[in-house]
């Protein structure tokens, strides 16, 4: 099997691999035994992954505890340089049992691939953990405790809160190894935050582009946030309309800024400015203005109501036809969190 240290390609690129929690919680474990079995620890620790190869991961040993430092390579996200360690107890039968401890989260709501109440280490991590374990502790029961040192305050920059997972981070990782990728792994947290709000029985979910939009609805909403789900959905309106046909509905709500919906009725499911056109040229003609805007903003007053309730119908319009929504409920708001229209529900 190839033996790769990827720690050394550390400063060569900003797209270099690194590799997950799972790895390292994998690597902390496995040092451990070996300090247990042995009575000394290891600098280092070949981890294979699930696909067979290996990884060559750094061991250090902090306040007493021997774990490894999560290394998110190119794709650098909260977790990166995380210590993360692990302690190791024998059990009299053959039982290889894996919990989490200080700073890795616990989950609270289904919908997830872990169990509501179980410390939030995936199945992939888990089997990877026990199958390199298990090359240096063949038989005999063991009992792992995965923590991670300040996970909860780590987490309080991820998106476990939204997932119901409290108190730490996850413990990651398919294939062991972090790919530059960070606006993938973003929409694969969109998906799985849907997972959970369907889960939860979510009969009707509002996306919003982020905090401004979220913040919005929850003031006009306020009486019913009890029964309202938001799904933050970034720029990625695109996957995240066309994850919540998939998973089956048939009704949506959108709010958020006008300038940013704005851009679904143009035709741009991607609505980072990179990646699409202002809509400003757009809602100069739609509005019937004949002097150039430089920013919607500019015309979001209670002014141009009757505008911008038509720029709503327009999205509404547009994400049934691209979509297959037969209900669209638009809400748009500007910077200051006011409300300038709103979408029949159709």
């Amino acid at each position: 099997m190839p033996i790769k240290s990827l720690n050394s390609n550390k400063n060569l690129t900003e797209r270099r691999t690194g590799w997950t929690t799972g790895t390292t919680a994998t690597a902390a474990t496995v040092a451990t035994v070996l300090d247990m079995l042995t009575g000394e620890t290891p600098d280092v620790v070949s981890v294979e992954l699930p696909a067979g190869e290996v990884l060559e991961i750094p061991i250090i040993v902090r306040s007493g505890k021997i774990g490894a430092l999560k290394d998110a390579g190119g794709d650098v996200d909260a977790t990166d340089g995380v210590f993360i360690y692990a302690n190791i107890s024998k059990l009299e039968d053959e039982k290889f049992i894996i919990e989490g401890g200080d700073g890795v989260g616990r989950v609270t709501k289904r919908g997830l691939s872990v169990p509501v109440g179980q410390a939030a280490i995936n199945p992939a991590p888990r089997k990877m953990i026990e199958y390199n374990v298990r090359k240096f502790y063949p038989t005999g029961g063991l009992k792992v405790v995965i923590s991670a040192e300040n996970g909860a305050e780590i987490a309080k920059k991820t998106f476990n809160e939204r997932l119901g997972i409290v108190g730490g981070i996850s413990i990651l990782g398919t294939t062991g190894f972090v790919e530059y990728k960070s606006e993938r792994a973003l929409i694969d947290s969109i998906k799985r935050e849907i997972d959970v709000v369907c889960a939860e029985g979510a009969e009707y979910v509002w996306l919003v582009p982020g905090h401004i939009g979220e913040n919005a609805l929850k003031k006009v909403l306020s009486d019913k946030l009890n029964k309202t789900f938001i799904v933050q959905m970034s720029n990625f309106a695109g996957e995240s309309l066309t994850y919540m046909r998939e998973k089956g509905y048939k009704s949506i709500g959108l709010a958020g800024h006008a300038g940013k919906l704005a851009k679904l009725a143009m035709g741009y499911p991607d609505t980072h400015s990179a990646r699409s056109p202002q809509a400003n040229e757009y809602v100069q003609k739609l509005f019937g203005l004949e002097r150039h805007i430089n920013t919607i903003e500019e015309v979001s007053t209670p002014e141009y109501a009757n505008q911008f309730q038509l720029l709503a119908c327009e999205i509404a319009t547009r994400v049934r036809q691209d979509y297959g929504f037969t209900g669209v409920n638009v809400r748009l708001f500007n910077m200051e969190a006011l409300l300038l229209s709103t979408s029949a529900e159709s």
